[in-house]
């Protein structure tokens, strides 16, 4: 309808519509994607707020990788936190292709680290916390929390890896990643971190039949623990809440031992 460079176009069938796409050449593609981001932006905010993948999308087709990624995560980590759990492991897996493809990754590290880290919980939500790929994930985390001396990023990294061990029946690579949790939230003093490595010992401890043990990293995990303040951590680490943990494991340890 109308006269180029005003007409609008509308398909009967989809691949009608992408046939014609796909006819563009690829840099009057790049071209209009990029006007259609800079439109988002610049009329339509409220939109990319709540659907950053939209800006995302248009930002990669259009060749502008590098803020793309940014959008990827940002539309990746309101997926999860609304449990649109798929949604979110196809908006980090896109941001880190794109990271991946980038000439000078390494000094992208920082960024590659932050998104590992966001896409490690919503992986073990999709697959078992024994798929390789999540072992793969938080092992590269590690990796690089340790190259940037990141100790912040370096606890969550090395949980993520105990969760896999553990989920494999790996007894003492578990063992060895839960003296090192201990160790990294000690030195932290972070009240949340030592609630954490608590969380992964009384686990360790009651899959060995130490209720003695469990139920002394329970009381300890439980003295740390608030609500407010440790509540996010569900979406931070295995998908449950530490209390709730907790209190189940002290009862069957209490229930146990007598």
């Amino acid at each position: 309808r109308g006269e180029p460079p005003d007409a609008r176009y509308s398909f009967k069938h989809a691949l009608v519509r992408d046939a014609a796409y796909e006819s563009l050449l690829k840099s009057r593609r790049r071209e209009v994607h990029g006007r259609i981001a800079r439109a988002l932006q610049e009329r339509f905010p409220d939109e990319v707020d709540t659907q950053p993948e939209l800006l995302a999308h248009h930002l990669s087709e259009a060749g502008a990788v590098e803020r793309a990624i940014d959008y990827w995560q940002r539309a990746g980590q309101q997926a999860f936190a609304r449990s649109a759990v798929a949604e979110a492991v196809g908006h980090f897996g896109r941001a880190l292709q794109l990271l991946e493809a980038l000439p000078d990754r390494a000094a992208r590290s920082d960024q590659e680290l932050r998104l590992l880290l966001a896409y490690g919980p919503a992986l073990t939500s999709t697959q078992s916390s024994s798929a390789p790929e999540v072992a793969r994930v938080y092992a590269r985390a590690r990796e690089l929390a340790r190259e940037a001396d990141r100790l912040a990023e370096l606890f969550p990294a090395v949980w993520g890896s105990w969760l896999a061990a553990f989920s494999r029946g790996d007894v003492p690579t578990t063992s060895q990643l839960v003296d090192e949790l201990l160790g990294v939230a000690r030195g932290q003093s972070d009240p949340g971190l030592l609630l954490q490595a608590h969380h992964a010992a009384w686990a360790v401890a009651r899959s060995r039949g130490q209720f003695g043990a469990t139920w002394r990293h329970v009381e300890a995990g439980l003295a740390l623990y608030r609500r407010d303040a440790h509540g996010h951590h569900a979406n931070a680490y295995i998908g449950h809440d530490p209390g709730v943990c907790g209190y189940m494991y002290g009862a069957l340890a209490q229930w146990v031992s007598g």
